[in-house]
């Protein structure tokens, strides 16, 4: 009998007892909580690139047209009626 209860007490210790689940409990959920940090993380650092590649590429895709500058605007042209020419005379000796 004192045999079957060594092999029993033996089996025991070799046991997880309480606190040890709790222990991997603890760990597992510690595990979890920050890969989902991570994954949150990278998502967002994914959606920030991909929106600061877009804004790149659509801002230098498309060809600006030409704005005159307004430093040196359009010159004014005025066109004045054209008048008859005077009769010249002889100079007046």
């Amino acid at each position: 009998m004192e045999t079957r209860i060594a092999k029993l007490e033996a089996l025991v210790q070799g046991l997880a007892s309480k606190s040890d689940l709790a222990e991997v409990r603890a760990d597992f959920h510690k595990g979890v909580n920050d890969l989902i940090k991570w994954i949150v993380g990278t998502a967002f650092a994914g959606i920030v690139l991909l929106i600061t590649i877009m804004t790149f590429v659509l801002n230098n895709a498309v060809p600006k047209a030409v704005v005159p500058s307004a430093s040196s605007p359009a010159p004014i042209v005025i066109q004045l009626p054209a008048t008859p020419a005077a009769p010249l005379e002889a100079p007046k000796p």
